[in-house]
Order: C-alpha cells, then sequence, then structure tokens
C-alpha cells in the first residue's frame, strides 16, 4: 500500500478519526490521494461521495468514524464503482450488518472486530457473550468491543477504591 484516501462524517468523531488517520499516513509515508470526501450523517446514497474517491484509485480508502449503519452502504458503493483495492475503518463494526447490507462486497473489509474468535476468547469474554446473548437475544460485535474497556474500568475504580465515586481527584 502507498496511496490511500480517507472518507468521513460531516461532525467531531469524523473529523477526530480523519485527523488521526491522516497523522498516521503520514508518519508511515503513505501517499494521501484525498481527504475531503464527507458526507452528512444520515446519508444513503453513498455513490457521490464514493465516484471521486474511487477514480483517484488509491490502494485503500479508509472509513473514518464511519458507523456500522454506513459502512456496508460505503463499501457496497465503492464496490459497484469498480473499486477493488483494500478499504478499512478504525471504527468497530458489526459483522452481521456488513454481511446483510454489503454482502460479498465487504469480503476483506478491514475492521476493529467484536472480539476475539470464539476459539481464542477468554473465559470472561464467554460469560460475557453468553450473558449478552440472554438479555439482548442475539450477538452483536459492536457489544464485544466494550467487554475488556468495561472490565478494565471497572477494575480501576476497585483499586482506587470507593472514595472515587465522589472524588475523581482520587485517581
Amino acid at each position: 500500500v502507498k496511496t490511500v484516501s480517507f472518507v468521513s462524517w460531516n461532525g467531531v468523531g469524523g473529523t477526530a478519526n480523519l485527523e488521526a488517520g491522516l497523522d498516521a499516513a503520514k508518519k508511515v509515508g503513505l501517499e494521501v490521494i484525498s481527504s475531503d470526501a464527507v458526507y452528512e450523517l444520515g446519508t444513503t446514497d453513498f455513490f457521490p461521495v464514493m465516484g471521486s474517491v474511487v477514480q483517484g484509485k488509491p490502494d485503500l480508502i479508509v472509513l473514518s468514524g464511519v458507523s456500522p449503519a454506513e459502512a456496508p452502504l460505503l463499501i457496497r458503493a465503492a464496490r459497484e464503482l469498480g473499486y477493488q483495492g483494500i478499504m478499512s475503518t478504525e471504527t468497530a463494526q458489526d459483522a452481521k450488518v456488513l454481511e446483510e447490507v454489503a454482502g460479498t462486497a465487504a469480503d476483506g473489509f478491514i475492521s476493529i472486530g467484536g472480539a476475539s474468535a470464539p476459539e481464542l476468547a477468554s473465559e470472561y469474554m464467554g460469560k460475557f457473550r453468553d450473558r449478552y446473548i440472554q438479555v439482548a437475544g442475539e450477538w452483536n460485535d459492536e457489544a464485544g468491543t466494550k467487554v475488556y474497556a468495561l472490565y478494565m474500568l471497572l477494575k480501576t475504580i476497585q483499586a482506587a477504591g470507593p472514595a472515587v465515586i465522589d472524588d475523581v481527584e482520587a485517581f
């Protein structure tokens, strides 16, 4: 991968992720083809946005700060416009939604997953997953990104003691 283009939504999350992505691209020596492709939340037709990005023929398209609802639509638009390169995001996605909406167009899409493969998951992860399914009815990969974050928050509060509930300076 030598060239990259970024697509982001027009909001704080999209802008912050875009800036971090541009910084990372610069640090590793990637040539940025474009970073001005932006869309509003709630957009459903991504062909106008992805058209100019695909025309630039980047090796990699990064969907900055993209939500699980919009990622498959962006992916599908890029593939239908003829893009065959690598696509990725730095945000968590739901594999089920990607498959349902983008289908095989999402094959090879790189994103933060919901957790390790079941055979690699810790006992803690397994218990979390079982409890989540019990409450929600089905697993969602986005939930898996919270498992260890919640655990670390709880362990940090436990280590700091009850005083931190009322006094964050106690941390």
